[in-house]
């Protein structure tokens, strides 16, 4: 009966912390005006390195130290002729989340250095690129596959707790003793 209260509380927490890590995955990629900073630069280089699954693109500027990072998904769903067009001494317009703010400054300290910060959206002087809208759609749709799978988690945990809610226990049944067992004592 112990283990069966056991098995039933954990169940129970791993079925809402599920059910938690859901919403924090559906809340915690929303990016907007709000959450992120707008700031501009210029462009030094661009580097693209496409290996077929993965796409990494680097935006060096000269205004700050890190680079500019476009993250593979986001990558993956825009024109990247627009990226390759971008020339040295254009002016750009990006968003970085606002937790990145502080390796954007003039000085960094070395310790608090970063190579590169992620943008949530990029414009040129005449093109805009990707906005915060594409950002939050390429988030949201590459991370279905994780949502799916804490909604099935939750789901088995969820089962598990009410298999053990609604099953009987089973009983200790002592065996009853067979002739075999009388004439092997004798």
């Amino acid at each position: 009966m112990r283990k069966r209260i056991i098995i039933m509380i954990i169940s129970v927490i791993f079925f809402f912390g599920m059910i938690d890590l859901f919403v924090v995955m559906i809340k915690e990629y929303k990016m907007t005006e709000e959450n992120t900073i707008l700031l501009t630069a210029t462009v030094e280089s661009v580097n693209i390195n496409d290996t077929g699954d993965n796409i990494n693109l680097l935006i060096n500027i000269n205004e700050y130290e890190p680079d500019l990072m476009i993250t593979s998904n986001v990558a993956k769903r825009i024109d990247l002729s627009l990226i390759e067009d971008l020339e040295n001494g254009e002016k750009i317009s990006f968003r970085i989340e606002k937790s990145y703010k502080k390796y954007m400054a003039d000085h960094v300290n070395v310790s608090d250095s970063v190579a590169f910060v992620p943008i949530t959206s990029l414009s040129a002087e005449t093109k805009d690129i990707f906005s915060l809208e594409n950002y939050n759609a390429t988030v949201k749709e590459s991370g279905l596959p994780s949502r799916i799978i804490c909604i099935v988690m939750a789901a088995v945990f969820l089962t598990v707790f009410i298999y053990f809610c609604f099953s009987k226990p089973r009983k200790n049944i002592k065996a009853k003793k067979t002739p075999a067992d009388e004439i092997s004592k004798e």
